[in-house]
């Protein structure tokens, strides 16, 4: 089902692929209805449950590690979702400096003269990837807490050589809860370990 015109680390397109992945982890369906002239329709369904519906955002809200400053690099090139996480670091206590990729990443730390203490970037993009950018920063700035985030599984990236088990990362699509949470423990944790040597 994973099929794609674009060469290899030359981004992923539609995402269609992320989708029909996800779409099946859960036991739905995904139908796709094409007509020329008239556009694409994508049915997803999802199976049925009988569990109650509880609303958990209080319980989840006292479960968010906020921010205390901190100042981070999100590197991200779908700006739709780049701008969704900004919104939330920024109104849990971070501050945030962002790019689309990983060489205008490097061009707006040098321009501006920013160190920051945490970069959270996406694994799969054009040009430098998020791990090259990674490894580029930690040299440069000295920059070793990182979160990775994908839309991939991360077995898939660790088959392709991209990532390896001494990294931090979080599969899209995560939950605000699971991403501020994760964001905390990498920032909280000591230098020292979360370097990828």
């Amino acid at each position: 089902p994973f099929f794609t015109t674009k060469e290899k680390h030359k981004g992923t397109g539609l995402g269609l692929a992320t989708v029909y992945g996800i779409v099946k982890q859960n036991d739905g369906c995904i139908y796709v209805n094409s007509v020329e002239g008239s556009g694409t329709r994508f049915d997803i369904y999802w199976p049925a449950s009988d569990m109650s519906v509880v609303d958990r955002a209080g319980a989840e809200s006292a479960l968010y590690a906020v921010g205390r400053g901190e100042h981070i690099l999100l590197v991200e090139d779908d700006d739709n979702i780049r701008r969704f996480i900004k919104d939330i670091l920024e109104n849990y206590g971070y501050k945030v400096t962002e790019a689309e990729n990983g060489v205008k990443a490097i061009e707006t730390l040098n321009k501006n003269n920013i160190k920051p203490d945490m970069l959270i970037t996406d694994v799969v993009m054009p040009g430098l990837n998020g791990r090259q950018l990674a490894d580029r920063l930690k040299e440069d700035v000295r920059l070793f807490h990182v979160l990775f985030i994908s839309g991939y599984a991360f077995e898939y990236l660790n088959k392709e050589g991209v990532m390896d088990k001494n990294i931090d990362f979080l599969q899209k699509p995560f939950t605000i809860p699971s991403f501020l949470q994760k964001v905390r423990e990498v920032l909280d944790r000591e230098a020292t370990v979360t370097s990828m040597d």
